[in-house]
């Protein structure tokens, strides 16, 4: 604990069994516990505590608190600055951590078993003051039933089910009074509101028959106003649809106006730019290029070269049938082999190699050597052909070569293009001087540029003007009306006119009667009042059944719940009770209603069996009120839960019993770490570990190394 109440920076060591802080007071024995509970629940955040009321006196430091502990095998370290707000839970072994708040929280109230503070302290800690209180409210009522039941049905141990339920008797009887029985001083709210009904009933019955002439007039008096109302809405109406017709058509004529003049201006305008244009694509056209020698060149050159094309033309139609390309070189081929084929066979049959076949030999020599001669006249034709073909060819391709070159002299790819510009410069020559003398002719002028943009100056004026006309039109909106409707218009809103100022005058009197017959209390405000008191009426009667409802359930569900506590903590408190009065209390008796009871072991004649709270002795209460919140403890937090906190719980017993309730918790101890406040010695052979803690003066930080495993650090560690 750092900072924390009268602690600058102190340390203290566990036991897990039974551990005895003993000190006198003011000595720190209750702040070692409050620190405990504040570390396991409070939230550090900033504003979220009086950071103030905790720190120690006399220092600027934040407060710190830093909790070590084990559950099942694991230990943790639990840290909580309330200076940055800063909250950390860490496995040792791991190194794994939450930071979170919620998290943290949330694992917390996995192991200890409460999720509060104040459900922590209800349960795990006997306060000394709680058994203060016993003692002093036993011979009211019973103040131990009170307690448990406490603890038991709410989850902060402040606010029970209880005395919620007698909050709803008291205020039932509240809204009762008055009804059920007389109460001429405090009656309740519905009897009030009832009698308020009953007034306001007779004062309604006898303004009726005054009120009746009242009523009448006012009745026609809202007739007129409803009369005079839709009066003045249809006139507003016509009125309204008459001056907008007169203002449309007034808009129409000037829109029209306007929109002919900009058209005048925009179709001048328009005929104005596509006459320069023309004139700027014609002269595009023509360009900066003079053709003169160059163009006769290129004519005198295709003229050549047409006549090439024709002259090849002519020799391809004059072509013999077997003429081709290349048929010149494959009539020369053939004729050789045929002429080789009639050698071989005249020179076979003059050799006498085949004496049978001589004649046929010979006569097929003498048919080749015919066939030789054919074909070499047929071979001469062609070469004749061809020959005059390549000539023809050459003279075309000379030709196309001079019209090639002086077409690239001007940029032409070819004939085609030439032509085609030709045309094109021609023409663009004439539509120029047939665009300049039109544009003249409209401009007046030479120069239609000036024309133009005072023509574009007046189009722009005309158009905003056209488009405001426009707008004032679309606002108007609905479609227009005929001269006769529009008649008719006028008309009815002259006679709505008269007949609205003739009911202001009929409402006018109207007003004048009713203010002549005003009384206090008008019936119309009567009746409203008697609507709303009987709306009140059964408000509360609403109310009244939900309290009743209420307190119905509720004293079901805390029945429910008590029965269900006393089968549980019977048996336990039973058992802890016998060994702390050394088998004096035997049995336990926790009724439905958590009415507690011990049986009289040495009852006699005359002697109930049975002894209630109220008239056991103040240690005996004390006892049982430790069995009790034991038994609470083991059932809503597992034994590696919640450590058991006593605080000075044993002050009222005697040694004998004492040493008892000792032995008993070193045996706790085994499955629950038990934390024991006193500021007496008695129980060291008990306990596992012992913590002294000397006493302080005033409200200065501790300065001593108290024994049994406690440190108290210097001043600035």
């Amino acid at each position: 604990m750092v900072n924390f109440r009268s602690f600058r920076d102190f340390e203290v060591d566990l036991d897990p069994g039974l551990n005895l802080v003993v000190g006198p007071n003011e000595s720190g024995k209750s702040t070692i516990v409050e620190g405990l509970a504040v570390a396991l629940f409070t939230d550090p955040a900033p504003g979220s505590l009086d950071v103030h009321e905790m720190a120690s006196w006399g220092t600027t430091g934040a407060t710190r608190l830093e909790l070590s502990f084990e559950h099942d095998g694991v230990t943790y370290e639990l840290l909580k600055d309330f200076g940055d707000g800063r909250v950390e839970l860490r496995e040792q072994t791991s190194g794994r951590a939450l930071h979170g708040r919620s998290d943290v929280d949330r694992r917390i109230s996995e192991m200890v078993g409460f999720g509060t503070l104040d459900a922590f302290e209800s349960v795990a800690a006997v306060r000394q003051g709680e058994l203060a209180a016993i003692e002093e409210k036993k011979r009211a009522r019973g103040e131990l039933v009170p307690m448990v039941e406490r603890k038991m049905t709410s989850s902060s141990g402040v606010i029970d089910a209880a005395s919620v339920l007698e909050r709803l008797d008291a205020e039932i009887s509240r809204m009762r009074s008055g009804i059920d029985r007389p109460a001429p001083r405090n009656p309740g709210p519905l009897s009030v509101c009832r009698d308020r009904i009953e007034d306001l009933e007779k004062r309604i019955a006898s303004h009726r028959e005054t009120w009746a002439s009242v009523v009448r007039t006012m009745s026609e008096l809202s007739q007129d106003r409803e009369s005079l109302e839709r009066t003045n809405s249809e006139l507003a109406r016509l009125d309204s649809v008459v001056r907008k017709e007169e203002k449309a058509r007034e808009l129409e004529n000037k829109l029209a106006e306007t929109d002919r003049a900009l058209e005048d201006r925009e179709s001048r305008i328009g005929k104005i730019r596509k006459l320069r244009k023309d004139i700027a694509d014609a002269w595009e056209r023509i360009g900066v290029t003079t053709y003169g020698e160059e163009k006769r060149a290129i004519v005198n050159a295709k003229a050549d070269l047409d006549a090439a094309e024709r002259r090849v033309n002519d020799l391809k139609e004059s072509a013999p049938r077997w003429a081709g390309e290349g048929s010149d070189r494959r009539a020369a081929v053939v004729t050789g082999l045929v002429a080789l084929v009639a050698f071989l066979l005249v020179l076979a049959a003059a050799s006498g190699l085949l004496p049978d076949y001589r004649l046929w030999l010979l006569a097929g020599g003498v048919a080749a050597a015919a066939a030789t001669a054919a074909l070499f006249r047929r071979t001469m034709r062609v070469w004749a052909f061809s020959r005059s073909l390549r000539v023809a060819n050459t003279e075309r391709q000379k030709s196309a070569t001079v019209l090639t070159a002086a077409l690239s002299t001007l940029g032409f790819p070819n004939y085609l293009e030439f032509e085609h510009k030709i045309e094109d410069y021609d023409r663009a020559q004439r539509d120029a001087e047939s665009a300049r003398a039109v544009l003249t002719d409209i401009c007046g002028t030479d120069d239609p540029r000036e024309v133009e943009e005072t023509l574009e100056s007046q189009a722009a004026a005309l158009g905003r003007k056209s488009e405001m006309h426009r707008q004032e039109l679309a606002e108007l909106g609905g479609a227009r009306i005929g001269d006769v409707e529009l008649d008719k218009l006028r008309t009815e809103r002259d006679s709505l006119a008269e007949e609205a100022s003739a009911l202001n005058e009929r409402i006018a009197r109207r007003e004048w009667e009713l203010g002549q017959r005003e009384s206090e209390d008008s019936l119309p405000e009567l009746i409203a009042r008697l609507e709303m008191s009987r709306g009140e009426e059964n408000e509360l009667l609403r109310r009244l059944r939900v309290l009743e409802l209420a307190r119905e359930g509720l004293d079901r569900a805390l029945g429910s719940t008590k029965k269900a506590a006393a089968s549980v903590l019977e048996p336990v408190v039973e058992r802890i009770l016998s060994r702390i009065t050394l088998a004096r209390y035997t049995d336990v008796i926790v009724r439905k209603d958590l009415g507690f009871s011990v049986a009289n072991a040495g009852a006699q004649d005359g002697v109930p069996d049975k002894i209630g709270t109220e008239d056991l002795s103040t240690g005996t209460v004390d006892q049982l009120y430790l069995a009790i919140r034991y038994a609470l403890l083991e059932f809503l937090s597992e034994h590696e839960g919640a450590p058991f906190i006593l605080d000075d719980a044993l002050v009222n017993s005697d040694p004998e019993r004492r040493s008892a309730a000792l032995e008993l918790l070193h045996e706790i101890s085994d499955e629950r770490q038990v934390i024991m406040l006193s500021c007496e010695n008695h129980g060291q052979e008990f306990a596992d570990r012992v913590i002294s803690l000397p006493a302080v003066n005033g409200r200065s930080p501790h300065g001593m190394v108290p024994s049994g495993g406690v440190r108290e650090a210097t001043p600035g560690t």
